[in-house]
């Protein structure tokens, strides 16, 4: 009888003792943006995605399930952790429809332990977004910022800088603008602009305490070059660094 109550009472508490498993968390998805009827490699990075078995893109009212290409564990950034930002990613290759009508679409990543929390990736005109170019970190190989357009960035690692170039008039007023930490990604954005002859003209770093991205405003007080530089405040850097910059002149 004792025996029998003894083992009962052990069972119950071998329940409590046994812990749910833990939902996966998507936190980062690289690129920032995509663009209709193209053909784009996404990365979906986050906290226990190794076991991922669908990932599902809301378009609207409809759901894309696009095959999973690549799924497993991934290095941590220097300097953070891996509940900052992951340490599993999974890889997709999402092609939008070509006029989805839209501008962001909702992913989720599906696992035997639950489901994630949506995130959201932009979703951009073909002939608006512009990809970064590699090489452009020195005035020498800047690459040109064309207002009205966005340009699809990556600081690839510590102490990277990217540069563009503005060709301007005097009086002309300027305004860059940097989206990254407010769509997930891990960047610290801060924007410096420089003259031909490589003084500095302006500088932002956050905007406000809500969201580390930044707004420049400047007006030009001459006519000539004049380069941005796009850096990471804290000099941190890999490839989920993701940002998204336009520009427009008044």
């Amino acid at each position: 009888m004792w025996s029998f109550c003894l083992t009962a009472v052990a069972r119950g508490e071998d329940k409590k003792d046994e812990k749910k498993p833990e939902p996966p968390v998507l936190m980062v998805i690289s690129p920032l943006a995509v663009s209709p009827d193209k053909k784009t490699m996404v990365t979906l990075r986050g906290l226990r995605l190794d076991k991922a078995t669908e990932v599902v893109v809301k378009v609207g009212d409809t759901e894309i399930k696009p095959e999973i290409k690549n799924k497993g564990g991934v290095g941590v950034p220097n300097k953070f952790e891996a509940k900052e930002v992951g340490d599993q990613h999974v890889q997709v290759e999402l092609t939008l429809p070509a006029e989805p009508e839209v501008d962001h679409v909702s992913i989720t990543v599906t696992t035997p332990d639950g489901v994630t929390e949506p995130r959201e990736l932009r979703v951009i005109a073909a002939d608006v977004l512009v990809d970064e170019k590699e090489g452009n970190d020195g005035f020498g190989e800047s690459q040109p910022l064309e207002p009205g357009k966005t340009f699809r960035g990556v600081i690839q690692h510590e102490r990277d800088v990217d540069v563009f170039r503005v060709d301007g008039k005097a009086g002309q007023k300027w305004t860059f603008t940097i989206a990254a930490n407010a769509l997930g990604s891990p960047m610290d954005p801060a924007l410096t602009l420089y003259d031909a002859s490589g003084r500095l003209v302006a500088r932002r770093d956050d905007d406000s305490l809500a969201t580390r991205d930044c707004t420049l405003t400047v007006t030009l007080p001459a006519d000539g070059v004049y380069q941005l530089g796009v850096i990471d405040s804290l000099d941190h850097g890999a490839d989920i660094f993701s940002y998204l910059l336009t520009a427009s002149v008044e």
